[in-house]
This record gives structure tokens, C-alpha cells and sequence, in this order.
């Protein structure tokens, strides 16, 4: 009886070794086979059910380190393809620029980068006025966007500007009816004048909007009155065109005496119609005597030479183009006195369809939300 489970043994023994060497197994499960002795077997210190069990744990511990090692494979076929790929293309850029001297393409390019701040973009120029731009309010923005389409077109092609100008004969004669808008969008060339004027009112008009930001139906009942009133003076100066000129050659007479430039009495003064057809000045000093208002008492800075009252600005800009450029438009003056009628009496009037109108308006266009950072940053 013993012979016979002894042979049974010896057979299950010869038979697993060669399965190991036929299937590869781990160290684990040779180390195993190799350590069951006869001796043991027949001293009865291993069961057949034990070594059954051992057996199963030796499989599954190869197939653990099997799957492990070939994730191990995988990771490393995938670092050594993207370092074979990023060399090939190194050398693909030496073969195809070898005739570049790279230390000194590394110095132009570090240089560059030092000029404009490239490393650190927040604190570049360009990229804090983008960011500034975009914190604009709606209404601001999309003025400010269509003065700068306005005046791309006029760069491209210049017979729009003959077709944007206000002219009073061509609006009630001929239709040309957009001729009423198109004047308050142009405020120059794209030139210095442009840089200048879009800076100037990007600063005030979003600051007096940025005041509305409770109700911004206000604001737009306030460009809308001015726009009205302007537009009502413009009216009644091309109609009484010979009394504006008379007007203002007084006042050019007045000029010229402060600066002692006349050197004929009977110095005739051209006044063309360029000097009010260009409604968009007019326009920015009508928000600019509000904006001075609001901001009554603090103190501002001109020209880093002198200091004077917000309320007086926009006074000061009228004499300066006196005195420096001998101009005076009589729109101008009719603008700030268009503002300072909204200013003092904006508390009595009441425009309650309009202000429906508008906020309806502002709601269809999803415009409301946007104010909300504004209601954030001032409550």
C-alpha cells in the first residue's frame, strides 16, 4: 500500500516539473516543487490536500507578477517612444535650420522675451489693457467696438467717409437717413487722434455706466437725451448756419487777441462744415461733463503739471482748443449745457416707457447678468 501511493507521489512530482518548465512558472512555484522531498512524504509531514492548496497560491501569485510586469512593459515602451520621437524631432530642426547659429537665436529670442514681458504676461502692457477692456460694461464695449469697425472701414476705403458725415440737405432730402447715427461712431483715423479718444472715453463712459449699474436702463435713457438734444442743435445750426459762423468768428476774434496773432483786422475766418460734422467729439464732451459731476470735488491731474476740480474739466478742454488750436465748436458748449439739463433736472423727469422699453431691451439681450460683478465689487 505504501509502494503504491509512494509511486502515485513520484509520478505527480516528475509530471508538475515538466508542466513548470512547459508553462513557465514564477520562482515561487519552482522553489516549491523543488523543496518537496520524500522524506517529507513519507514521514507524513505533507498532506496531498495542503500541497493541492500550496499549488493554487503558487499559480496565483504568478499570474499576479506576470500582469504586473507586463504593465511595467507597457509604461516603459511608452517613455522610450516619446524620447525617440522628441529626439527625431530635434534633429529634424538641426538638419533643417543648421545654418542658424542657435546660441545667438537663444540670445535674440531671451532678449525679446525681456522686452515685452513675455514671461510674465500679467504684468506686460498689453495684456493688463486687454484684461482692463474686458471689464468694460456692455454698453461701453459694444460703442467703443463699433467706432473702431467704423474707423477700419474708413481705412480700408475712404469714400465711407464721405458717407457717414452729417449733412443736413442729404438726411431730409435724399433719405440718407443713417447719416443721423453714423457721426456720433466717428471719432478719427486709426491714428494717435484715435489711440487718444478711444482711451478717453473707454475711462469716462464706463465709469458713468459703472454708476448706473443698479438700473442700467438709466444710462441708456441718459446717451439717449443727449443724443436727441445734440442732434436737435445740429438741426438748428445747419439751419441758422450764417449766425453760427458769425458766432464763431467773434469768438475766433476773441482768440486772437488773447494770443496776439491777428495781424489784420480784416482777417476773413473759413469755418467749413468738417468742424461740426464730426459728431463724436461732441458727443464724448456731453458724457464728460456728466461723468465731472459725478465725480464733483476730486481732484485730477493734468498733464502731470497741475491739479484741478474734476467739475471744471471739461471747461478747461474748451479753452485749451482755443488757445492752442484757435478752434471752437459751438456744439460743444451746446453739449455740456445738454448734460448739465440732464444733471440738475434727472431727479424730475420721468420717462417710465422708455425706461421699460429699455430694460425689456436689456433682458432680450441677456445684458443684465454682466453688471452683477459691479454689484459685487460696490456693495
Amino acid at each position: 500500500m505504501l509502494m503504491r501511493t509512494f509511486f502515485l507521489l513520484v509520478c505527480l512530482i516528475v509530471s508538475a516539473r515538466q508542466r513548470c518548465s512547459a508553462v513557465c512558472l514564477n520562482k515561487f512555484a519552482r522553489d516549491f516543487v523543488k523543496g518537496v522531498t520524500f522524506n517529507a512524504i513519507k514521514n507524513g509531514d505533507m498532506k496531498p490536500n495542503s500541497m493541492v492548496t500550496q499549488w493554487k497560491r503558487a499559480k496565483q501569485q504568478y499570474s499576479l507578477y506576470t500582469r504586473g510586469k507586463k504593465e511595467i512593459l507597457k509604461k516603459k515602451g511608452k517613455k522610450k517612444f516619446s524620447l525617440n520621437y522628441s529626439n527625431s524631432s530635434k534633429k529634424k530642426k538641426k538638419k533643417n535650420f543648421f545654418f542658424l547659429n542657435f546660441s545667438k537665436y537663444n540670445e535674440v529670442k531671451e532678449s525679446i522675451k525681456a522686452l515685452f514681458n513675455l514671461d510674465y504676461v500679467e504684468n506686460n502692457y498689453i495684456y493688463s489693457y486687454v484684461k482692463s477692456f474686458k471689464r468694460t460694461p456692455p454698453i461701453t464695449k459694444l460703442y467703443l467696438i463699433s467706432t473702431f469697425l467704423l474707423s477700419v472701414l474708413i481705412h480700408i476705403n475712404k469714400n465711407v467717409y464721405k458717407l457717414i458725415l452729417y449733412d443736413f440737405h442729404k438726411i431730409f432730402k435724399k433719405g440718407e437717413i443713417w447719416r443721423l447715427l453714423t457721426p456720433y461712431l466717428y471719432i478719427g483715423n486709426l491714428y494717435l487722434q484715435y489711440i487718444l479718444m478711444f482711451n478717453y472715453l473707454n475711462i469716462y463712459m464706463s465709469s458713468v455706466e459703472i454708476a448706473h449699474y443698479k438700473n442700467p436702463e438709466d444710462f441708456l435713457i441718459f446717451l439717449t437725451y443727449g443724443y436727441m438734444l445734440n442732434i436737435l442743435f445740429t438741426i438748428v445750426g445747419s439751419m441758422y448756419n450764417e449766425n453760427v459762423m458769425e458766432i464763431k468768428k467773434h469768438i475766433h476774434n476773441i482768440g486772437n487777441l488773447i494770443m496776439k496773432k491777428c495781424k489784420n483786422k480784416e482777417q476773413k475766418i473759413d469755418i467749413k462744415k468738417e468742424h461740426y460734422n464730426h459728431l463724436g467729439y461732441v458727443f464724448s464732451t456731453y458724457i464728460l461733463y456728466y461723468w465731472s459731476r459725478i465725480n464733483e470735488g476730486t481732484l485730477i491731474n493734468c498733464f502731470e503739471l497741475f491739479l484741478i476740480k474734476a467739475e471744471y474739466v471739461p471747461f478747461f478742454f474748451v479753452i485749451q482748443n482755443i488757445l492752442l488750436y484757435n478752434e471752437f465748436s459751438f456744439y460743444e458748449v451746446a453739449s455740456i449745457l445738454a448734460s448739465y439739463l440732464f444733471f440738475t433736472y434727472e431727479g424730475y423727469l420721468k420717462f417710465h416707457f422708455l425706461r421699460r422699453f429699455f430694460r425689456g431691451f436689456l433682458k432680450l439681450l441677456r445684458l443684465h447678468p454682466m453688471y452683477d460683478m459691479y454689484r459685487e465689487e460696490y456693495e
